[in-house]
């Protein structure tokens, strides 16, 4: 059997060789529990992240087919929003050009669920390519050259040389962007003066 800690053994091992064993290896076992709690919540926020995309999108296709099914239900209620215009959906003489060169189609009832489908993907299509493009002008004032094409390891060592309004446009960029937190944590530090 083994021997039993007086109460003032018990004390001493809590409050003062506890911690001073802690705060020797603390060098070491500090970054093991840093990268395993950042594993941990990473995968599971990662999760997290693609299950709510997939939720989203899930209910914008079933909020998509419900509309279709009223709009066809109902042919004479107006609808919700305006239809898009399909170039294959229109007769010749449904198309309308308007003074600013847009087009307007009138879209049969029981086309309203594919032509919605074609105009959010057109929008986002649209989108996407504007917010691209847009951001390639935004990289390309960056002082770092070809900056989106470079990973975080090979930016890092490149903000060492950089002015305070470049390290600052840069952190602007990197933080509207991808979020990379090494980069972001670097400017941090070269900002504060370290």
């Amino acid at each position: 059997m083994p021997d039993e800690k007086s109460p003032l053994d018990r004390l001493l091992d809590a409050f003062v060789y506890g911690p001073i064993g802690f705060a020797l290896e603390a060098e070491q076992l500090v970054p093991r529990l840093v990268e395993r709690g950042r594993t941990t919540v990473g995968s599971q926020v990662g999760t997290a992240r693609l299950l709510g995309q997939v939720v989203v999108r899930q209910g914008r296709r079933e909020l998509d087919r419900q509309l279709a099914r009223l709009r066809t239900a109902n042919p004479c209620a107006r609808p919700s929003r305006p239809e898009p215009p399909t170039a294959d959906a229109a007769t010749p003489d449904a198309a309308a050009t308007s003074a600013a060169g847009t087009t307007t189609v009138t879209v049969a009832p029981r086309e309203a669920d594919e032509a919605a489908e074609e105009e959010r993907d057109i929008v986002l299509d649209e989108a996407g390519r504007s917010a691209r493009h847009h951001s390639a002008d935004e990289a390309a004032r960056l002082a770092i050259p070809d900056y989106d094409s470079l990973a975080a390891s090979q930016v890092v060592p490149r903000l060492v040389g950089l002015s305070a309004e470049e390290l600052e446009a840069v952190r602007r960029y990197e933080a509207a962007h991808r979020r990379r937190r090494t980069i972001l944590a670097r400017i941090g530090q070269l900002q504060a003066g370290r």
